[in-house]
C-alpha cells in the first residue's frame, strides 16, 4: 500500500513540474539579485550623508554641506526653497535664508534633525525635505546623476534585527592638496 501511495504521488507531481517549467522559447529563469548597496554589493557611501556631500572636482561639484550652508545662510535658490515649504508643517513660513549652523556639521544628519524635527514650526522635517530633494526627477539632481539614487546610501541595514538606521557624523576636512612636483 506504502509504495503505491508513494508511486501516486509520484505521477501527480509529474505534471506539475512539467507546467512550472517555462515552455520552449519562454521566460527566462531569473538572474542572481540586483547589486543593491550594503545588502548585496559593498556599500561605497558607509557614512551617509558625509560620504557623498563632499568636494568632487574631478567632476566639478562642491556637495560639502559646508559649502551649500554658507550659501543658503545668503540666500536659498527659488527651486530648493519651493521643496522646503512644500516639506513644511501648514502655518510655517521660511524665509529663504538658513540661520548659521556651523555646529551641525560636526554630527550630520543627527544634529540637523534636532531644529529639523517633525514638530518643528521653524523648519522642514529632515526626512520629508532631503527625501524630496534626493529623489525629485530633476535633470540636475546629482544624487540621481552621480550616485544612482539608492536607498541604501543613506539608509543602513542591519543584516542581524532588521533595524534601518541612517549614520551620522562629521563632515570630512578637505584633503590636503597633493604636493606638487615641480618642487614649489
Amino acid at each position: 500500500m506504502r509504495q503505491a501511495v508513494t508511486l501516486l504521488v509520484v505521477f501527480a507531481l509529474v505534471p506539475a513540474a512539467r507546467a512550472a517549467a517555462p515552455p520552449p522559447g519562454g521566460p527566462e529563469p531569473p538572474g542572481p539579485p540586483r547589486a543593491i548597496p550594503g545588502i548585496t554589493a559593498e556599500d561605497p557611501h558607509p557614512e551617509a550623508c558625509v560620504s557623498c556631500h563632499r568636494n568632487m572636482p574631478e567632476i566639478g561639484l562642491d556637495a560639502r554641506l559646508s559649502t551649500a550652508m554658507a550659501r543658503w545662510q545668503e540666500s536659498v535658490d527659488a527651486e530648493l526653497l519651493a521643496k522646503a515649504r512644500a516639506a513644511m508643517r501648514s502655518g510655517a513660513v521660511l524665509t529663504g535664508r538658513h540661520p548659521a549652523a556651523t555646529s551641525a556639521l560636526a554630527d550630520v544628519p543627527a544634529a540637523c534633525a534636532k531644529c529639523h524635527s517633525a514638530s518643528s514650526k521653524r523648519a522642514p522635517e529632515l526626512s520629508r525635505l532631503i527625501h524630496l530633494v534626493h529623489l525629485s526627477p530633476d535633470p540636475d539632481n546629482h544624487y540621481l546623476s552621480v550616485f544612482g539614487g539608492e536607498c541604501t546610501h543613506c539608509h543602513k541595514l542591519d543584516a542581524a534585527t532588521g533595524e534601518w538606521s541612517v549614520p551620522s557624523g562629521p563632515e570630512p576636512p578637505e584633503p590636503e592638496p597633493e604636493a606638487r612636483g615641480d618642487g614649489r
